[in-house]
């Protein structure tokens, strides 16, 4: 269900087990034994359901098995009601009580289902405590809606502790992730993908993919003479450009100041210059910014092909090495370093 551990499960069917005791043993009910089978169970169901199976068949199953736990909880609790035996009641008003309100806490995760879970074991209890017709019964009938209130009510807050909670362990993800100033991926997550991708182009016939370096020509000019402020758009506008220069599966990433990165999906050389070409093109088309006349820079460009034979650092020191060569040759050029010949000879 999202938020359902084990422990609680254990802890939901250690509540059932004291209930179903204290039935057989004060009670001497004969419907103990069936009882306790229903609630066994349905409790294994849950507890089966919330560990590895249910992430993989979804919360479908989980689902049936909460609710199926949740109505046992509630006929046993009834049938302890109806008893007569005044310690059993006491007990089984606690102990429904308390398996209500575990129910609805580790199912606030999913608010529906913790209301449905609630409503139906306290209504099962509620429906087969009034059918007994005691008169010291009737204020437990006529706190229910108290009861549910109650319930709904601490459902709906723990809810919105776990949704900010979950929203700023997200944020937190992302921060530690992504460049605050442009949103691309930072330093950081461009060697996992970095590194993700090069496992996968180790595998024998995996295709080609390979990783571009890029560094801004002019763009210090423009940061001294403008301010950091236009910096900071002018580098969220060419982060806007090179990310709809790319393709689906390609991953752009800002490494810090000027320095951008890039890792194409697998694709022949033909694409790796036409996705260089537009790079170049984005570059050093002239950007307008809020209030300032038409900015001009460039880019240049060193790319390496994630070769099997190749670990991280030597790739980067090639795309490093093809940048340099590309600055020297000129604003707005590309350089390819050719497929290792390593990588290339038969195994």
């Amino acid at each position: 269900m999202g938020v359902a551990t084990r422990n609680d499960v254990l802890r939901s069917i250690i509540m059932i087990a004291i209930l179903v005791t204290c039935c057989g043993c004060l009670g001497g009910l004969e419907a103990t034994a069936p009882l306790a089978m229903f609630a066994a169970l349905t409790s294994a169901a849950r507890w089966f359901y919330t560990g590895p199976v249910q992430r993989a068949r979804g919360d479908g199953p989980m689902l049936a098995a909460t609710l199926a736990c949740a109505f046992s909880a509630g006929l046993i609790g009834g049938v302890a009601m109806s008893s007569g035996h005044r310690g059993l009641m006491v007990i089984a008003a606690v102990q429904t009580a308390a398996i209500a309100v575990g129910h609805s806490m580790v199912n606030a995760g999913i608010p529906r289902a913790a209301r449905l879970s609630a409503s139906i074991l306290i209504i099962t209890f509620v429906i087969l405590t009034a059918i007994s017709l005691r008169s010291e019964v009737l204020p437990i009938v006529l706190l229910v809606p108290v009861w549910l209130m109650v319930i709904f009510t601490v459902v709906a807050r723990l809810h919105a502790v776990l949704a900010r909670s979950l929203w700023a362990q997200r944020m937190t993800d992302h921060l530690a992730n992504h460049d605050p100033l442009t949103g691309l991926p930072n330093r950081a997550r461009f060697m996992q993908c970095l590194q993700a991708a090069c496992d996968v182009a180790a595998h024998p016939g995996a295709a080609t993919g390979h990783v571009l370096y890029l560094d801004l020509d002019g763009f210090k000019a423009v940061n001294d003479s403008l301010g950091h402020i236009a910096g900071d758009q002018l580098l969220r506008a060419v982060s806007q450009g090179f990310t709809r220069a790319l393709g689906e599966g390609d991953i752009l990433a800002r490494l810090g100041g000027d320095e951008f990165a890039v890792i194409l999906s697998p694709a022949p050389p033909e694409r790796v210059h036409r996705i260089a070409e537009a790079l170049v093109h984005v570059a050093t088309a002239p950007f307008q910014l809020d209030g300032l006349p038409p900015i001009r820079i460039g880019v240049s460009i060193g790319g390496a092909t994630l070769a099997a034979r190749l670990g991280i650092s030597d790739l980067l020191h090639l795309a490093d090495t093809m940048l340099y060569e590309a600055k020297r040759s000129g604003r707005g050029t590309f350089r390819l370093a050719p497929c290792p010949a390593t990588d290339l000879a038969p195994a």
